[in-house]
């Protein structure tokens, strides 16, 4: 295995030669370690493939057809515990919360040095014993077992392996005894070098020690991870859910409270569906919303769904209405349900984030991962399961606890679990 070494780190280490000697051989032990120059090269390719991609997106609504996508109507549906007997969960609770803890800091929820955080775990006032979103909804999914007498997996995705994130899920998970649900696993994900647009390493100092900067692999890492072999074991975490006699996975934000009938919901419809996508219906559509929205584009005569962010969109994207004349778009809630089968069949571009900050004073570039909007044009038989624009709430910021608080207590949440 080729080895780092001072030429190669001088070459592709963001101002290597501006380090003191007793750094640089910290740098190149660390990336020895931990990324080698073979991982460098394949974070590095994906990263051009991903700028790549980007560009083509930037052009996809360019001579295509544009159409209003399918969609189930909530209100239509029938919800019930049953249809949840062949399926199993996704909590994502990776994110970093960056913004949430600046947010946090500068409401005086926290200090500037508090560390025990995630923003799935964080405490929401007025919830029972300092819990989160994360363990409500995990006692939601233990509501429902008991209620429908069904023993639901659960796979809560963190933050990669030895992160801050990674270890107080973990910590959290056990000494709540994982929530009395006999199938419940946490899966760490994956990790990318966050490199500079010319291909370097950026290294930061912390506590006379060097780290590379990384970040996770974005919103479609988590189901991407789900392919590979679990610890211990000589299956993936998909095979691991079929061999329990489940079809279809629901994927949540750990980070969010909604309404528990979108869930039931969700389970309902996920029968004749490869992908659904959860939307919700606009009845205005403004130049600066920020939400991707459901499109359906007709290509060589096939029609597929697409998810198009703002930069993407186009008048005709935002002109679009349904049949009724009466809702634009729906837009994007980060909620899907996925048929397992999917999930092991398809596998997704790489992705580039717009650009982010590495490090201050740094010029940003695009975080590199996997985008689970991108699922969406992949499904054979895809649809949009239109949801109530208040049935939900997401903590991105500190004022959404009291978002997240006024959705538990319209929906009775709290008191399921007494």
């Amino acid at each position: 295995m080729e080895l780092w070494n001072k030429d190669t780190a001088s070459k592709y280490v963001f101002e290597f030669n501006k380090y003191t000697n007793e750094f640089k051989e910290k740098i190149i032990d660390k990336l020895n370690s931990s990324f080698s120059l073979k991982v460098y090269y394949e974070n590095r390719k994906r990263q051009l493939n991903a700028i790549k991609n980007s560009e083509k997106t930037k052009k996809m609504l360019l001579n295509v057809k544009q159409k209003y996508p399918p969609v189930l109507d909530f209100s239509q549906i029938s919800k019930d515990m049953s249809n949840l007997s062949d399926c199993a969960f996704i909590l994502t609770a990776g994110g970093e919360g960056e913004r949430f803890r600046e947010s946090l800091i500068r409401k005086g929820f926290i200090n500037k040095d508090y560390n025990n955080f995630t923003k799935a775990t964080f405490p929401v006032p007025n919830f029972p014993k300092n819990y989160g979103t994360l363990q409500i909804n995990l006692l939601l999914i233990k509501y429902f077992c008991e209620k429908s007498r069904l023993n639901i997996p659960v796979i809560v995705t963190t933050g990669p392996a030895l992160s801050k994130n990674s270890q107080i899920i973990k910590k959290v998970i056990e000494e709540n005894d994982y929530f009395k649900l006999d199938n419940l696993k946490l899966l760490e994900q994956n990790q990318r070098l966050h490199l500079t647009c010319d291909g370097k390493i950026v290294f930061k100092i912390e506590n006379n020690n060097v780290y590379p900067v990384t970040n996770p692999d974005e919103t479609g890492g988590p189901f991407i991870k789900l392919k590979e072999k679990m610890s211990f074991q000589d299956k993936s975490y998909l095979e691991w859910l079929k061999s329990l006699r489940c079809k279809k996975v629901i994927a949540l934000q750990a980070t969010a409270i909604y309404d528990p009938q979108i869930i039931l919901a969700m389970a309902s419809v996920s029968e004749n569906y490869d992908c659904i996508g959860v939307g919700v219906l606009r009845t205005n559509f403004k130049q600066n919303d920020p939400f991707g929205s459901f499109v359906s584009i007709v290509k060589r005569k096939k029609e597929k769904i697409f998810i198009v962010e703002q930069d993407i969109r186009n008048n005709i994207t935002m002109e679009l209405k349904d049949s009724s004349n009466k809702f634009y778009l729906p837009y994007n809630t980060g909620f899907y349900v996925f048929d397992i089968d999917f999930l092991l069949k398809k596998d997704l571009p790489d992705y580039a984030t717009p650009p982010k900050e590495i490090l201050p004073n740094i010029p940003k570039s695009p975080k590199i991962g996997y985008a689970a909007t991108d699922y969406m044009p992949l499904a054979e038989k895809g649809a949009v399961l239109a949801i109530p624009h208040d049935s939900y709430s997401v903590i991105k910021n500190a004022e959404d606890l009291y978002n997240i608080w006024q959705i538990a207590k319209k929906y009775k949440i709290l008191n399921l679990f007494t």
